[in-house]
C-alpha cells in the first residue's frame, strides 16, 4: 500500500485550533472533512470512532506537536454527517459510518460488479460479497457490513435485489435480479 499524503494545512499549526471568523472556520472545516475523506479511502476505513480518531494521526500532527481538540474533532464529524458523508451509528453520537462513498455509489459499483460476473439471480451472503475471492480486487472488498446493508437497500428499492435475515450480520443474504 502506497504511504497516505497528508494535504499541506496538516502541517500548519493554526489548522489544529478552529477559528474564530465564521468564513475562515466554514474553509477549515471543509479542509478537515477531505482530509477524513481521502484518508478514510486510502486505508478503506468504513466507521471512524470520534475519541480514537481524535488520538490518532489523522487529527494529530507529532511532526509540529499539534493536535485538534476533542471538541474541534466533533465538529469535524457533525460536518459530515451534515453533509452526507457520514452516520451517526448510535444515539450518543460517537462512532460513526464514513461514506467516502455515498451508499448509493457503492450500490452501483457493487450491481455493476453482480452484471459483469454473472450473479444476477444468484443469493449470496454479505460474508461473500465482502470477502470472498471474488470480490477481491473490488473497491467494495471488506466494506462494512453496516454499510453494505445501505447499499443493497438502495438496489432493493430500485428493484435489483431483496435482502433476507440472518443471525448476524455476514449472514445476511441477498438475492439479485
Amino acid at each position: 500500500m502506497t504511504v497516505f499524503r497528508y494535504p499541506p494545512f496538516y502541517s500548519y499549526p493554526p489548522s489544529f485550533t478552529l477559528q474564530p471568523v465564521k468564513a475562515t472556520r466554514e474553509k477549515q472545516l471543509k479542509l478537515w472533512c477531505d482530509l477524513v475523506l481521502s484518508y478514510c479511502k486510502h486505508y478503506k476505513i468504513f466507521k471512524l470512532s470520534v475519541t480514537d480518531s481524535a488520538n490518532s494521526s489523522l487529527f494529530a500532527n507529532t511532526a509540529i506537536d499539534r493536535k485538534l481538540s476533542l471538541a474541534a474533532v466533533e465538529e469535524v464529524f457533525s460536518r459530515l454527517v451534515s453533509m452526507g458523508y457520514g452516520e451517526w451509528l448510535n444515539k450518543e453520537a460517537n462512532v460513526c459510518l464514513i461514506y467516502w462513498r455515498r451508499p448509493y455509489e457503492w450500490a452501483e459499483i457493487i450491481y455493476d460488479w453482480v452484471e459483469r460476473s454473472g450473479k444476477r439471480k444468484s443469493i449470496l451472503t454479505f460474508y461473500e460479497i465482502r470477502f470472498s475471492e471474488d470480490t477481491a480486487e473490488f473497491e467494495f472488498h471488506g466494506i462494512d457490513p453496516e454499510l453494505l446493508l445501505r447499499s443493497l437497500q438502495v438496489l432493493e428499492s430500485q428493484g435489483k435485489c431483496a435482502v433476507f435475515e440472518g443471525k448476524t450480520n455476514d449472514d445476511l443474504g441477498v438475492k439479485f435480479r
